[in-house]
C-alpha cells in the first residue's frame, strides 16, 4: 500500500489496522469499564453515605420523638397528679363543709328543740295560771253571788220586819212609806251593782276560757 506522496510504502495493512482497531476498542472498553467501576464505586459510596446520613437523621428524629414523648408523658403525669390532688383537696374540703353543716344543723335543731321545750313549758305554765285564775275567779264569783243572795235575803227580811213593826202606828204610815221607798231604791241600786258585777265576772271568765281553748 503506497502513501499519498507515493515516495514510500505505508506500514498499515488491513490486518494491522484491524488489530489496531481491536486494541483501540479494548482500551476504550477498558477505560469505559474503569469509568463505570469508578462511577459505581462513587455511587456505592454516596449510597452508603446517604444511608448513614439517613440512619443518623432517623436516629436523631427517634431520639427527639422519644424525648418529646417523655416530656409530654411527664407533663401528663404531672397534670394528672395535680388534678388528683385538686380533686382530693376539694373532696376533703367538701367533706369538712358537710360535717360542719351537719354539726351546725344539729346545734340549731338542739337549740330549736330547747327553745320549743321552754316555750311549751311557758305555755303550760300560762295555761295553768289561766286555769288557776279562772278557778279563783269562778270561786270568787260564786262567793260574791252567795254574799249578794245572803245580803238580799237579809235586806228583804229586815224590810219585812220593819214594815210589820211600823204598820201598827197610824201616824207613821207616811214616814214608813217614804223610808220603805228609799230602802227599796237602795236595794235596787245594790241589786243593779251586783248584776253588773256578775256580768263583768262572766265576761272575764268567758274570755279566759276562749283564750285557754285557743292555746
Amino acid at each position: 500500500m503506497s502513501s499519498e506522496t507515493g515516495a514510500a510504502p505505508s506500514a498499515w495493512t488491513v490486518d494491522t489496522l484491524h488489530q489496531h482497531l481491536i486494541e483501540r476498542s479494548e482500551l476504550l472498553a477498558a477505560a469505559f469499564r474503569q469509568q463505570l467501576q469508578d462511577q459505581r464505586a462513587t455511587l456505592l459510596q454516596q449510597t452508603a453515605d446517604l444511608r448513614a446520613l439517613t440512619a443518623e437523621r432517623f436516629a436523631d428524629l427517634q431520639t427527639m420523638l422519644d424525648e418529646r414523648y417523655a416530656t409530654q408523658t411527664r407533663a401528663l403525669d404531672g397534670a394528672f397528679l395535680a388534678q388528683q390532688t385538686a380533686v382530693r383537696t376539694a373532696m376533703e374540703a367538701a367533706e369538712k363543709a358537710v360535717q360542719a353543716a351537719l354539726v351546725s344543723a344539729e346545734k340549731a335543731v338542739g337549740k330549736a328543740e330547747l327553745a320549743a321545750d321552754k316555750r311549751l313549758e311557758s305555755v303550760n305554765e300560762l295555761r295553768q295560771q289561766l286555769y288557776d285564775q279562772t278557778a279563783t275567779l269562778r270561786a270568787q264569783t260564786d262567793a260574791n253571788a252567795r254574799r249578794i243572795a245572803e245580803l238580799e235575803l237579809r235586806l228583804t227580811s229586815r224590810l219585812d220586819t220593819e214594815q210589820g213593826s211600823r204598820a201598827g202606828g197610824l201616824g207613821t204610815r207616811t214616814e214608813y212609806r217614804a223610808e220603805a221607798a228609799s230602802q227599796r231604791a237602795g236595794n235596787g241600786q245594790i241589786m243593779q251593782f251586783a248584776g253588773l258585777l256578775l256580768l263583768a265576772l262572766a265576761i272575764i271568765a268567758s274570755v279566759l276560757i276562749a283564750v285557754l281553748h285557743k292555746g
